[in-house]
């Protein structure tokens, strides 16, 4: 997660170094370099809900992929939604047509 904000800091300075540009314009100028709020899911359905193959990662920073219905991970196997949601917030890092 540093990363992402470090890459972010280093946007903002680049765009806006002088800070001469209102909040508005700064965001216009960070939507155009790709910036975006992260979707997330907070209940078991919301999570149930997202297409197989979704990827998603957990307040842990583990990350788990939707296969048959159940979530899995590198180290956790076989989760249900519920389960899963145990672990909020949980941000959607990828869904296939690109949803996320």
């Amino acid at each position: 997660m540093n990363a992402q904000r470090n890459e972010l800091a280093a946007d903002i300075r680049a765009v806006d170094g002088n800070h001469d540009l209102g909040a508005a314009a700064l965001a216009d100028k960070l939507a155009e370099l790709g910036w975006s709020k992260p979707r997330t899911v907070e209940t078991p359905d919301d999570l149930d809900s997202l297409p197989e193959l979704s990827v998603v990662i957990d307040k842990h920073d583990d990350v788990s992929q939707k296969r048959g219905g159940r979530w899995c991970g590198y180290e956790t196997a076989d989760l249900t939604g519920k389960q899963l949601a145990r672990y909020k917030p949980i941000r959607v890092l990828f869904t296939p047509g690109g949803e996320g």
